[in-house]
């Protein structure tokens, strides 16, 4: 997807030392326009200044479902039971954009033990099961087939 490129592009131009990793639907292979959105993890030390209208710019030129989320490398290496969002964007053609920063997220648990699980233990450090049992283990066993991720940059 030409969209999931130019984001990815938008991060690492404001956030040179990011990792970009793409997960959900579109790495899962069922994504649907319209009802399906783009999630991306951004993993990076840098000040976000900027990232939003470089992101929403991106994203008006293909305007799908967004949901971006900013994490440091220290908190994507040592999970805690809610990790802090440095940044949360979230895009729809129906609501708009929605920002919110430094916030704990108990839902990242879920994001890092899919990612980790999927190879990129580089990065995210290890996230206990019962962590993510406290946070849904249906949405943990809700997973359509083997689920993949894909690293965009970095």
């Amino acid at each position: 997807m030409d969209l999931v490129e130019r984001l990815s592009g938008a991060c690492v131009a404001v956030l040179p030392d990011a990792t970009v990793v793409l997960h959900g639907s579109l790495a899962l292979g069922d994504f649907r326009p319209g009802s399906s959105d783009v999630d991306l993890l951004v993993i990076s030390d840098e000040p976000t200044d900027g990232l939003v209208a470089a992101v929403e710019r991106e994203w008006k030129e293909d305007p799908t479902n967004l949901d971006l989320r900013v994490v440091t490398y220290a908190v994507a290496a040592k999970p805690t039971r809610a990790p802090n969002m440095k940044l949360y964007v979230s895009l729809t053609a129906e609501q708009g954009l929605y920002v919110e920063r430094e916030r704990d997220e108990p839902d990242l648990v879920i994001e890092f033990s899919v990612c980790r699980q999927l190879c990129h233990t580089d990065v995210i450090g290890a996230v206990p099961d019962e962590w993510v049992d406290e946070v849904g283990v249906e949405v943990w066993s809700a997973g359509r087939g083997s689920p993949t991720t894909r690293r965009i940059r970095n």
